[in-house]
């Protein structure tokens, strides 16, 4: 009977959160296209750096749920024309910790919650929430940073236009060592990127 409770406590839990995803990418169609895309460049890295397949399955998650704190916030925003006001990217910027919070519901969840917790942690630490540096920073919070910023760059946005994929992979060697760590930045472009 115990069991059989915790496996209902799990079902509830992975459709509550399916549910959430659902509302995030009705609001934004964007997010879901970038979840997938950013899921795909950070599990390519992981197999080049042999991670083991337990990381491989939490960071799939990662890739997955690491935007899912922007369901709080106004379409308005999320899909705002031109640049946001420090109000509107001060909302955004709660987006990692909103994450963590609807993550972190079962210790099962834990590693994945971190993971979005910190996703937009910096390599020299001028980051955020926490301004972690360096190593302090969970190793699929680094992964993700440059899946997701690899994607970002690539992708056309209200507020931008896209980069190719050379201006993409230049970008990302520019601010190895400050925004991103240096040995995932040169394995991504060295290993990873001719391949896509």
């Amino acid at each position: 009977m115990h069991k059989n409770k915790l496996k209902m406590k799990s079902e509830v839990r992975q459709n509550t959160i399916q549910s959430i995803m659902y509302t995030l990418y009705e609001k934004s169609a964007v997010e879901k296209i970038h979840a997938e895309r950013v899921c795909y460049y950070c599990m390519r890295i992981a197999k080049e750096m042999n991670m083991k397949e337990i990381k491989l399955e939490l960071l799939r998650w990662t890739g997955m749920l690491h935007d899912i704190g922007k369901v709080t916030i106004d379409k308005e925003i999320l899909e705002k024309k031109g640049e946001l006001t420090p109000e509107e990217w001060n909302v955004i910027k709660k987006h990692p910790e909103t994450g963590y919070h609807i993550i972190n519901s079962a210790p099962e969840m834990v590693g994945i919650a971190t993971a979005i917790l910190c996703h937009h942690e910096r390599w020299d630490g001028k980051g955020y929430p926490k301004g972690l540096v360096g190593e302090e920073i969970p190793i699929l919070s680094r992964i993700m940073a440059v899946g997701a910023s690899y994607d970002t760059i690539l992708s056309q946005r209200t507020y931008k236009k896209a980069k190719t994929k050379s201006e993409a992979l230049q970008e990302l060697q520019n601010y190895a060592g400050t925004q991103f760590d240096p040995q995932i930045v040169s394995l991504f472009v060295n290993r990873v990127a001719n391949t896509l």
